[in-house]
């Protein structure tokens, strides 16, 4: 039989705001989640924690490729490179056999953590949405262009890799 978690004096903390937040009459959703989101140890966040995260070229930057994950994103991305590897067809893998034959290599970014399964496909969707020129998206909408969120997640990465590639002083 699974033992009682023990709590320290923070998560007592937490619950009584938490219970501050909700007794009070401001019940404002955003204000809930921070404070359950906060209460719990990070351990039970985890148990049930999917991802969304992009691949992209170490070339540019761009992400390329949206999808998602219930494992950890570092055992996913793996399994891309395993199919690429073997020659698998489709869409991602021939994008990244063709990075491969430029030089350069794959990379993956994790865009979104802590999501509960139920919520996973509505969250894959969401981002897919939010880049222009995704290779898992049959039909782009020509003229189609990054949201301001996928512009910021793509600067962030392009300067990831500006740092990785400076030398060190």
């Amino acid at each position: 039989m699974p033992s009682n978690p023990t709590f320290s004096g923070n998560d007592f903390r937490r619950l009584a705001d938490f219970q501050h937040v909700y007794h009070s009459g401001k019940r404002n959703p955003v204000n809930l989640f921070f404070c359950r989101q906060n209460f719990f140890p990070e351990t039970w966040v985890t148990a049930v924690s999917c991802y969304v995260y992009c691949l992209y070229s170490t070339e540019d930057g761009r992400p390329r490729y949206v999808g998602k994950a219930s494992d950890k994103v570092s055992y996913r991305f793996r399994k891309h490179v395993a199919d690429a590897l073997d020659m698998t067809p489709g869409a991602v893998n021939d994008w990244i056999r063709d990075v491969w034959r430029q030089s350069h290599d794959v990379a993956f970014y994790t865009i979104q953590e802590r999501i509960i399964p139920k919520d996973l496909n509505m969250f894959e969707q969401y981002w897919i949405d939010q880049f222009a020129d995704l290779v898992n998206v049959v039909g782009n909408k020509a003229g189609k262009s990054d949201s301001l969120v996928a512009q910021q997640i793509t600067a962030a990465i392009q300067q990831h890799l500006t740092l990785a590639s400076s030398p060190d002083d």
